[in-house]
């Protein structure tokens, strides 16, 4: 199976000379889901933005999308990076434009013209189930109808790769992150994307086919294998 993201003998460590990362090896094929599953300060969110190229490690290869991020030139890591959806932990407030008009002016900047815009707007609206809330502000919806909302924009034009970090930390009910996920499944089982999130905590039912990975050590052990996406079907 093509690979989308692999990781080779990566090592990193902080200023004070402890490791972060210990030879960590890692591999996620085209159209599988991953989750990186550790408690808080193990170095989650730092291993995302390595893959988007915003930190480099001391030792070690990165490829995504069959590109060495460490070696390719300014400009083609910014094309690479077009091709990346990215939700960070820390992601902005979203302005004080409405979803819709949020969506069409993140397209328009990317040189979307107008009619494309507004066609990829609609499509990920009714694929983030965000349809009746276009007119609304972001600040209104609920904290699971943010995070999805930041899905879509995410997903908007097209990544092949989709990074979310702590994607259901700010949602508190569990029936609202149950929400998340099955608009997650749905997504992954339509367009057969790529997606690496990453979790504290979390746990998922058999039904969700994603891949946990836990970070310990600074080290990467896959936890456990969910059954093919095909065996899974769409949630009700």
């Amino acid at each position: 199976m093509p690979i989308m993201v692999q990781v080779s003998e990566l090592s990193l460590s902080d200023a004070e000379g402890r490791g972060i990362f210990k030879d960590l090896h890692f591999r996620l094929n085209r159209g599988e889901w991953g989750c990186l599953c550790a408690p808080p300060g193990l170095g989650k969110s730092l291993f995302l933005r390595m893959l988007m190229g915003q930190c480099k490690p001391d030792h070690g290869q990165i490829l995504v999308d069959e590109r060495n991020i460490l070696r390719i030139n300014a400009e083609k890591l910014r094309q690479l990076r077009r091709r990346l959806g990215v939700v960070l932990e820390d992601h902005a407030s979203f302005g004080n434009r409405v979803v819709r008009e949020t969506l069409l002016f993140k397209l328009r900047a990317l040189d979307f013209s107008e009619e494309d815009a507004s066609q990829r707007t609609d499509v990920v609206l009714e694929l983030v189930e965000l349809s009746g809330k276009a007119g609304q502000l972001p600040q209104s919806l609920s904290e699971s109808e943010r995070e999805l909302f930041a899905l879509a924009l995410a997903l908007s034009h097209d990544p092949v790769l989709l990074l979310l970090d702590e994607p259901l930390q700010k949602i508190s009910s569990p029936q609202e992150k149950e929400k998340y996920l099955n608009v997650l499944v749905r997504i992954h089982l339509r367009k057969r994307l790529t997606t690496l999130m990453t979790t504290a905590a979390e746990t998922f039912p058999d039904r969700f086919p994603i891949l946990c990975f836990d970070l310990k050590d600074g080290k990467m052990q896959e936890r456990q294998a969910s059954a093919p996406a095909s065996e899974q079907g769409e949630p009700e």
